[in-house]
């Protein structure tokens, strides 16, 4: 299990009485992967090959509102929204709350305000290592004849690779 820390920096066009609750937070969780990985779906685009449609345009929604954000914010923006219900919505944003990708900071009456708890580019390099983990894991020999040939294919490909290697290395030894 990994700690993602997330210092929020949010915008100033947030509602009144966010400010204070926005400045001084400073999001620091781990974010255990077996309960959001349960599932990978090679066909589907983008995170919803790692999380269910509904979550995957949730937590798309909330980090591009780069601030503390309510349901009711989240609705509109959902290209499935109009067809969903608002008690849905509420329900899938407690079940990423339930899989320590989103995080309670406040209430407004009932209304919870939810933010992030890592960065979508933290949570996407997250994914693909414990996705090629387990893959690795489970068909050793396979996965890795498969990228032998593929980087024996692709050699433009190969310095660029290499000193990405050397960079996770050289960031894993410091």
């Amino acid at each position: 299990m990994k700690t993602i820390c997330m210092s929020s920096a949010f915008s100033a066009a947030q509602p009144t009485g966010w400010g204070k609750l926005a400045g001084s937070l400073h999001l620091c969780r781990p974010v255990d992967l077996t309960n959001v990985h349960a599932i990978f779906r090679p066909n589907q685009q983008g995170l919803k090959k790692v999380l269910g449609d509904l979550e995957a345009e949730i937590m798309e929604a909330v980090w591009a509102q780069g601030q503390p954000v309510l349901a009711k914010d989240i609705h509109p923006q959902l290209p499935s929204g109009k067809d969903l219900s608002y008690s849905t919505i509420v329900c899938t944003m407690t079940a990423l709350v339930e899989k320590h990708l989103l995080q309670v900071v406040a209430k407004e009456g009932k209304a919870r305000i939810y933010l992030p708890t890592t960065s979508r580019e933290d949570f996407l390099h997250q994914t693909l290592g414990h996705v090629i983990d387990n893959i690795l894991a489970a068909f050793p020999d396979t996965a890795a004849a498969l990228m032998q040939r593929r980087l024996d294919t692709d050699e433009a490909s190969l310095p660029r690779l290499r000193q990405q290697l050397d960079a996770l290395s050289a960031e894993e030894n410091s």
